[in-house]
Parts: structure tokens; C-alpha cells; sequence
């Protein structure tokens, strides 16, 4: 009887280190999770700004392109 209830108990407290694990890992997502969404609020309005602008050029490039292809024909 003595060897089940030490086995009841032990099983017990594996289960809630994983269980207590399991939340560590999900807290320590989270805030990674934050973290990024912070930076990319942060360093994303320059980056997108910029991008914007790039787009547009590129796209002004692809247009001449095509106009030169129009010609070419």
C-alpha cells in the first residue's frame, strides 16, 4: 500500500512540473511575442514609409518599361 501512494504521488508531481513547464514556456512566448510586435511598431513606420516610396519608383520603372515595349511593336 506504501509503494502505490509514494508511486500516486510522484506521478502527481510530474504531472505538474510539465504542467508548470508548459505555462513557463507559453509565458516566455508571449513576451517574446510582445517584444517583436513593439519593435515592429517602432521601426516599422520608417521601414514602411520607405518601402512605400521604393514601390512606387519601381513601379514608375515597370511602367516606362512597358512603354518602351509599346514602341518597340
Amino acid at each position: 500500500m506504501m509503494i502505490t501512494t509514494m508511486t500516486t504521488i510522484t506521478m502527481l508531481l510530474v504531472i505538474v512540473t510539465i504542467m508548470l513547464l508548459l505555462l513557463l514556456m507559453t509565458m516566455l512566448l508571449l513576451i517574446d511575442a510582445v517584444e517583436a510586435e513593439e519593435q515592429d511598431e517602432d521601426e516599422g513606420d520608417d521601414d514602411d514609409d520607405d518601402d512605400d516610396d521604393d514601390d512606387d519608383d519601381d513601379d514608375d520603372d515597370d511602367d516606362d518599361d512597358d512603354d518602351d515595349d509599346d514602341d518597340d511593336e
